[in-house]
């Protein structure tokens, strides 16, 4: 059995929203998840291209506290999340080995800023983000005999 693997650093930064990375979603491209994540957040366009706009993810989740949330984010943010990771990992050959070489460790978002939603917080949390990247590591694995 492979160790869990806790916080998304170091070796295992490419597992973090904020791991640069060009992917594509509904024709835009996007430095990182994190900036396709906060730009899902608007509820224009202006503000869409604002927030995915800087050179950073660290940036760009600022400008997404900046902007008017979208009503229904709190009903769609688990989604947009899914199709972010989605196009990171399968639009990214190495980072999808990468993912698949974590083989069936448990993966936890730990952090210390308090991240209860995505992640886990002095041993509190959902792990929202780590349950969606083991249960993308699995679907790959279902494709791997179609997969390129």
């Amino acid at each position: 059995i492979d160790l869990p693997i806790k916080g998304f650093f170091s070796d295992f930064h490419f597992l973090s929203n904020f791991h640069e990375v060009e992917q594509e979603v509904d024709g835009k491209f996007y430095t990182s998840n994190e900036h396709y994540y906060q730009a899902c957040k608007a509820t224009n366009e202006q503000d869409h291209e604002w927030v995915r706009g800087p050179p950073t993810a660290s940036e760009s989740k600022r400008r997404g506290r900046k902007i008017d949330i979208r009503p229904d984010w709190d009903d769609i943010k688990q989604l947009v999340m899914r199709k972010g990771l989605c196009a990171k990992f399968s639009q990214n050959t190495g980072l999808r080995l990468l993912l698949m070489s974590t083989g069936s460790a448990y993966l936890e978002e730990t952090n210390y800023w308090g991240d209860r939603y995505w992640g886990v917080c002095n041993g509190v949390g959902k792990n929202r983000l780590g349950l969606e990247l083991m249960a993308l590591r699995e679907s790959f694995k279902m494709d791997q005999f179609y997969g390129d």
